[in-house]
Order: C-alpha cells, then structure tokens, then sequence
C-alpha cells in the first residue's frame, strides 16, 4: 500500500505567505468597492495521487474535517477526493468553527453553506473530485481553527451506503478527523485526514489610470459651435452632456481600472462660436428737401427716412447744417456727400431801395467842338452864372419895388 503525504506546512508557507499573507489587508472594508475581478488562490491543498489505499468509509455518519487556513481570506470553494465506489453523490459541505477543546460550534459560519458537485477523473473512473462552492463568500482568519463537515449520505438515496474517502496520515493532530456519533463528536480511531484543498477569493488590485482631458475644435466657419474630441484610452469611459455652449464631460473607470485619488475626472468645455461679422450694404443719402424762406416765415429742411442713415440737423437758422451718417453694417461709396448748409432766415421785405443814377463816363460824351473842360472848372463857370443870374433877379424886383411907389 502506497501513501503520500503530501501535508508540508513550512512549504505552503514559503510559497503562498508572499501572495497570501500580503493580500490580508486587501480584505478591508473599502476592497469590494474598488476590486472590478478576482482571483481563485490556494491557501493550502493536500493532493490525492490516486492510489489505493487506507479510506475513510462511512455508513449514514457526518464526519468533520479541521484545517487552520494560512492566511485570512475570503473562502471561495473547498474540494475533496471521493472513491466513486457506490453512490458517492452527498449534498452538504458546510464550514464550522472548532475551539481548542474540539467543541464544534452548533450553526456554520455566516455564508458557510456550500454547494457540492462532483466530476470523475479522465483516467480513474474510480475517482471523483466533489467541489463544494460557498457563493457567500465567507470570512475566514487565519489561526481560527475551523472544520469541513461533509454528509456523505447520498442526495437521492440518504439510507444508502455513503461515499468512501481517501485518507494521508500527515502526523498533524489539528487536522485529525472527528466522527459524529448521535449528537457527539469524536476523534476517528486513525489519526489521519482526507484530502482536501481550499481555495481563496483574492480581489485584482485595479490598475491606475489617468483619464486624459477631452479638447475642443474650433469649427472652420462662423456661427457655428465647436466639436469636442473625446480620449480614446483604455480604462475611462468619457461621456459627454449638454449641447448648448458649454458642455460638461465626465470620466469613470472601467472595470479593472481606477483613478489617482487628486485626478481631474470632469471638464466644463465652451464650444461656442466665433461671432460673424456683419454684413455691410451700401447706401446712398438723399439730399434734403428745402422749403425756401419767405417773408412771413423763415425757411426749413426735411430728411428722407432711410434704413441704415441717421440725419441730424444742427447749427443755426443763418446757417443750418444737415449731416448724413451710416449706421452699423450700412457704408457710403466713395466721394459721397454726405453734409449739407443752409441760410433758413426769414426775408426781411417793404424797405425802400435807393435810385441809383450813374455818373456819365466823359469819355462818353458826344464831341461838340468845344474842349472839354475839368469838371472843376465848369463849377466854377455855373456858380458864376447863377450869382449873376440871382442878381440881376434881385435888381428887377428891386425896380419894381420902386415903381410901384
């Protein structure tokens, strides 16, 4: 009879304390929220060759299989060898504490109810795994001493002869196997155990990311809004709000991702457009219309109503003074006028206008033979006469006077 022990406690320590041990703090409070996947470890594992040897034969009894776990974890699935001799398909695995003493606690762990199935090996039809899957995940610490208890009755037929287990003899009493007997637990008569494996739950830490900034592009043509690029980078997820002129783009990791604690996972962009210029249209002022003084009142000017001229009048009444001016988006060809004067002031009429006589040129004069004298002496020559005319007049009237006496 052929036996392997295959129990070595420092070698399961030198090669899973590195990746086991380091994942205790992983299992914290904050792991399950950020942990996107997992991955199944073992924690310690006794491995059936498949010889034939010593068994662990049982007849409708529970039997209790302890372990100390290597390191705390959370329990993803136990397994076990079983001879395939009879009906070996038993439905209940569950997972309760052992104190020193060997008291097994009366109620499984929380989460410690597990699921069994069972598949033969390729190449020994005699041989079975039976895997019992806990999908509680349940805690488990490290050095708790728990135990497997297996019901090895079959599922279809419990009256049945139940399934058969091979043992390893590791020397180990921790993990000597007990036997149920009514309601009492006891140890087996061999002090050996089956062979078992038990496998942890391990959260993959996520993988830190920086979620890179979305950009704007411009639009070519005015008036119309610009277009956000959004990252492609593996592990963010960008999703865009808003369309009017700004929008907001936020960042999310993926599963199996995370973001730096102080990483910038939000933008508010502006997409708004560039402002057109405006249109300019040519337009031409009109001349304003005059209504011309009078004597009774005085003059005025009027504007034509134009789209995109302003007029506006100022100065006086003597000098009146009409400006042309283009409003916004409206110009004036070149050279246009643009500004007009006017005298509006009453006439002033009835006032006589002096006769003008012209003085004769002499040189006009019709030639009468006779020398043209100076002007100065021709007066000379006319008050000469008139003197003498007056006084021979007062020498007349004087005689007169004298006759009549």
């Amino acid at each position: 009879m052929k036996r392997r022990r295959s129990f070595n406690p420092k070698m399961l320590f030198a090669t899973l304390s590195a990746g086991l041990l380091a994942t205790v703090g992983i299992f914290s409070a904050s792991t399950a929220a950020v942990a996107a996947s997992e991955e199944i470890v073992v924690d310690q594992e006794f491995v059936f060759d498949g010889v034939k040897g010593a068994s662990l034969g049982t007849s409708g009894s529970k039997f209790a299989q302890p372990f100390i776990p290597s390191s705390s974890g959370t329990l993803d699935s136990i397994t076990l060898d079983v001879w395939t001799i009879g009906e070996y398909e038993f439905g209940e695995v569950n997972i309760h504490t052992i104190s020193a003493d060997n008291v097994i606690s009366e109620d499984p762990i929380p989460g410690g109810n597990g699921v069994t199935s069972f598949a033969t090996w390729p190449n020994d039809p005699d041989v079975a795994t039976a895997t019992a899957t806990f999908s509680m995940r349940p805690e488990l610490s490290t050095g708790q001493r728990y135990v497997i208890i297996v019901d090895p009755r079959p599922t279809q037929n419990p009256s049945a002869y139940g399934a058969s287990f091979p043992m390893v003899f590791s020397g180990n009493t921790d993990y000597a196997l007990r036997v149920q007997s009514g309601d009492t637990w006891g140890p087996f008569w061999i002090t050996g155990h089956i062979y078992f494996s038990i496998r942890f739950a391990v959260p993959i830490p996520d993988s830190e990311v920086i979620p890179e900034a979305p950009t704007v592009t411009p639009a070519s043509d005015c008036g119309v809004r610009g277009s956000v690029n959004l990252p492609t980078q593996d592990g963010v997820k960008f999703v865009q709000v808003g369309d009017g002129d700004e929008v907001t783009v936020t960042a999310t990791p993926e599963d199996g991702y995370m973001f730096p604690r102080d990483a910038l996972a939000t933008w508010t962009l502006d997409v708004r457009p560039t402002v057109c210029p405006p249109t300019i249209v040519a337009v031409s002022p009109s001349e304003p219309i005059l209504t011309e003084a009078t004597c009774e009142a005085p003059g005025s000017v009027a504007t034509v109503k134009q789209d995109g001229i302003t007029y506006t009048v100022t100065g006086s009444q003597a000098r009146t003074v009409v400006t042309a001016t283009a409003q916004a988006g409206y110009e004036f060809p070149a050279a246009t006028k643009t500004e007009w004067t006017f005298d509006l002031s009453k006439l002033t009429c009835g006032d006589p206008t002096p006769t003008k006589h012209p003085v004769p040129n002499p040189s006009t004069l019709a030639n009468t033979g006779v020398e043209a004298v100076p002007s100065g002496i021709w007066i000379g020559v006319l008050l000469a006469s008139a003197g003498a005319a007056t006084t021979a007049l007062m020498s007349i009237r004087r005689t007169r006077s004298i006759s009549k006496q």
